[in-house]
């Protein structure tokens, strides 16, 4: 009897571990990450605005977004201004394995047309704070630019300087002058122009 009792209790643990095997095998094989959503505002937008990404991914070790946004939290958000039609991809992996959302954004220009994708720049403003200028004194210049992978004024001495799509400058203007605005891609090159007037003072 005494036997009988220890082979019975032997074979109740031999059934928890292997119960117990089980249930590890199968929390590992649903252990891929879980990506609770993945949406945006809008998804459609006009072209030369944005849209915001947002996610939440859980149990992941690396979360990215394609199109050349890289690496992100698990949870968050990105603003985005596709210049056409684009699908994002969310990935997010772990040891286990790896899931995938996407969304497409579809761009439209003010008629309702799609943008043609061989589109040069557009430069939606080039402004200064004024366009007389006592000589001594100074101006703004602002601007704003889309889709350019290069964008520069050309002003002072002869010079080109490099800027941001968008941002402002300082300018001390000693004499009246054309200053340019130069926004270019590979698709072709736009440009917007100021003329400031100095004034000599009394």
């Amino acid at each position: 009897m005494k036997k009988q009792l220890i082979i019975v209790g032997i074979i109740l643990i031999l059934l928890t571990v292997g119960l117990s095997g089980c249930n590890t095998q199968i929390s590992e094989k649903d252990s891929a990450p879980i990506i609770n959503y993945f949406t945006a505002t809008s998804t459609t937008v006009t072209y030369g605005n944005s849209t915001i990404l947002q996610w939440s991914v859980e149990g992941a070790t690396n979360v990215s977004i394609g199109n050349g946004i890289g690496r992100v939290d698990p949870d968050g958000s990105l603003t985005i201004s596709p210049l056409e039609n684009q699908t994002y991809i969310l990935t997010a992996v772990n040891s286990y394995g790896s899931r995938n959302e996407s969304i497409k954004i579809y761009v439209s220009m003010d008629n309702g047309q799609s943008p043609q994708k061989e589109l040069a720049p557009i430069i939606e403003f080039f402004t200064a704070t004024s366009t007389n200028v006592t000589k001594g004194d100074s101006t703004v210049l602002k601007w704003s630019v889309v889709g350019a992978t290069n964008v520069s004024i050309y002003y002072i001495k002869n010079e080109i300087v490099y800027v941001d799509s968008i941002g402002s400058i300082e300018v001390f203007p000693l004499e009246s002058k054309k200053y340019s605005l130069i926004a270019s891609n590979e698709f072709g090159n736009s440009y917007e122009y100021i003329y400031l007037s100095v004034i000599s003072g009394n």
